[in-house]
């Protein structure tokens, strides 16, 4: 019951829902297409959010990828900007009644860098009232910056 649509917690994204997991794994984005023709909000190239219910992990409610060419981001593997931005999809399109939402979103998987990121929205008087992004972090590198 998800269509594509724009949505945003400060940074644009095209939410696009996917069938399923299988043809999550299918995609091949094209970063130059991309560039050439996505919608731009306030000036700015949206960044892409694709997404399907369900997840590799059995606590997984939805699987997502997200690109940002516009950005210099090939692929994220866990993206708290754009799980913001699709709380809102969630709530319009599944029309979620007032309570208590703890949602686990699976990320990065097919960049062999899984992501469980999670979501937990409350919503009052058919509104968001607060959604909460939140998870662990392993670091993969580090530096320093000499100036």
């Amino acid at each position: 019951n998800h269509v594509s649509s724009i949505w945003t917690a400060g940074v644009p994204f095209l939410t696009i829902p996917v069938h399923n997991l299988a043809a999550m794994e299918e995609v091949d984005f094209d970063a130059g297409l991309w560039v050439k023709s996505a919608p731009l909000v306030e000036g700015r190239l949206t960044s892409a959010y694709l997404y399907c219910r369900g997840g590799v992990h059995h606590a997984a409610k939805f699987h997502a990828r997200m690109f940002s060419p516009d950005m210099g981001i090939a692929e994220d593997p866990a993206t708290g900007a754009a799980v913001a931005a699709l709380s809102g999809a969630i709530h319009h399109f599944d029309g979620l009644s007032d309570g208590h939402y703890p949602l686990m979103i699976e990320q990065g998987v097919e960049m062999g860098r899984p992501s469980h990121i999670h979501l937990i929205m409350d919503v009052k008087e058919n509104e968001i009232s607060r959604a909460r992004i939140g998870g662990h972090a392993v670091r993969i590198a580090t530096g320093t910056l000499d100036i």
